[in-house]
């Protein structure tokens, strides 16, 4: 209860199946009341659950009719790099081993990205056809009863220029638009800056421009510079936040 509490206050958000819980510590309570009204309230089918976290869904697995594909397990892990490997494969044993109905499936992947498939029978490792379609990557191929399936996900690359006269790091973002880096002059320095500067031990500032329709595409760039070069992002407001920085293990 403490914990859920504490994850509530943070802003967390709480989704609760079905009723009420009665028990607390399997003992008769009333203790989850308070949290229950607060959090998001839930029935049983799976397309009132999948609808309540799909801003949260990264992999959309469909059949070619639409529908949800089932019976598939998957495992995503990210690499300190940014990269991702995928790896996807039948979790049921098939209803006939001799008959395998081998339709096509449709991956939607959050995000957009160079997909490599490393083919775990015969040890090719090959690039696959994908489509992108406003920050999704579409991935199609056919499924049978034994398959599985092994992707190493790479951000797909932006473009980078460096304009030498205006001192500016141009990084072009995928379909439009770019997140535009330039050195902050020191005599524009205020105090403020100066001691956010001597907590972190910067050497150097840079301002960060880009459009706001572009803004989860630039924190997808600011996320793999910070990861790969080191530095940190911060907001431009009085207490220099939201920040983004190298993750490090715990």
């Amino acid at each position: 209860m403490r914990i859920l509490t504490d994850f509530a206050e943070k802003g967390g958000k709480l989704i609760f199946l079905g009723d009420c819980p009665d028990y607390v510590d399997a003992r008769p309570s009333d203790a989850a009341a308070a949290l229950y009204g607060k959090g998001i309230r839930c029935g049983l089918l799976d397309s009132a659950i999948l609808s309540l976290v799909e801003g949260q869904r990264f992999l959309h697995i469909q059949k070619a009719d639409g529908r949800r594909a089932e019976g598939l397990l998957h495992q995503l892990r990210r690499e300190e790099s940014g990269d991702m490997w995928l790896f996807v494969c039948n979790g049921r044993n098939p209803a006939s081993p001799d008959v395998d109905p081998a339709g096509n499936l449709r991956f939607t992947l959050n995000g957009d990205f160079k997909v490599t498939l490393y083919d775990t029978m015969t040890g090719d490792i090959l690039p696959l056809a994908v489509r992108h379609d406003k920050g999704r990557t579409i991935l199609e191929r056919p499924w049978y009863i034994h398959e599985s399936m092994l992707l190493l996900l790479e951000e797909e690359g932006q473009r980078a220029e460096f304009w030498e006269e205006a001192g500016v790091l141009e990084i072009g973002l995928l379909d439009a638009g770019s997140v535009d880096l330039e050195i902050l002059p020191r005599e524009e320095w205020d105090e403020e800056l100066l001691a956010c500067i001597c907590e972190q031990q910067a050497a150097e500032v840079c301002t960060v421009t880009f459009m706001q329709e572009d803004a989860k595409k630039a924190q997808k760039v600011m996320e793999i510079l910070v990861q790969k070069a080191g530095g940190i992002f911060c907001g431009d407001n009085r207490d220099f936040l939201p920040r983004i920085k190298r993750e490090t293990g715990g």
